[in-house]
């Protein structure tokens, strides 16, 4: 009888890898976005920990199916038909280009005439219709406390606010590029498990005694 682990693997791996192709689509629009629109820092919490939880759930699947599935050879034309097909093709292009815009442009959020790295400790907040920046350095970029909140310009937002975001979407693209190809190692040791067990389990009739 065919295994109820690897079929069910047959068919979720293929809805896993549009999954992720989708999430990957999703994450890089939004890269490309920031560079011309005000983007809400709430979604960096969005952009890091769906890809990360899902990269997680994977990988802990991967472990637990490891225990049942029986080790075998895969030849490499089984393993360029998993690791290779349309949607690895799609993810490829779409993960690159949201890589290539997350560090293209503003990279750093801090603006002309401030020494030092300074995006990880601004803060950035959209209230009233206004576009707002904490910013805890002086013109030397020493760090000071009681900084005010400044109103600033959207250009301005958009260009710091907006390198802030894509330092979590690349992180983001990163793990949904890990949960890919952790479908594909899933996708191989399906078909690992399939030819060490075979697809069916076919038993033919004992021959019967002589009578003579």
């Amino acid at each position: 009888m065919r295994s109820l682990s690897v079929g069910t693997s047959s068919r979720v791996t293929p809805l896993a890898r549009a999954v992720i192709t989708v999430m990957i689509a999703v994450l890089s629009a939004f890269s490309i976005a920031s560079h011309f629109v005000p983007v809400e820092l709430a979604f960096k919490a969005l952009v890091i920990g769906v890809p990360c939880v899902t990269a997680g759930s994977l990988f802990v699947y991967l472990v637990v199916s490891e225990r049942r599935w029986p080790a075998s050879r895969v030849s490499l034309k089984t393993l360029a038909r998993c690791a290779v097909g349309t949607a690895t093709y799609v993810s490829l292009v779409l993960g690159a280009t949201g890589i290539v815009s997350d560090f293209v442009g503003n990279s750093s959020g801090c603006p002309s005439g401030v020494s030092g790295s300074c995006y990880k400790t601004a803060s950035w907040a959209i209230r009233d219709g206004g576009y707002y920046r904490l910013w805890p350095y002086d013109a030397e970029g020493n760090g000071i406390t009681g900084a005010p909140w400044e109103q600033i310009t959207e250009n301005e937002y958009i260009s710091g606010a907006g390198a802030d975001f894509r330092q979590a979407d690349g992180f983001g693209i990163f793990a949904a590029g890990f949960a890919y190809l952790l479908v594909v190692t899933l996708d191989i040791r399906r078909r690992q498990a399939g030819s060490g067990r075979g697809s069916l389990e076919v038993r033919r009739p004992l021959p019967e005694p002589d009578q003579r």
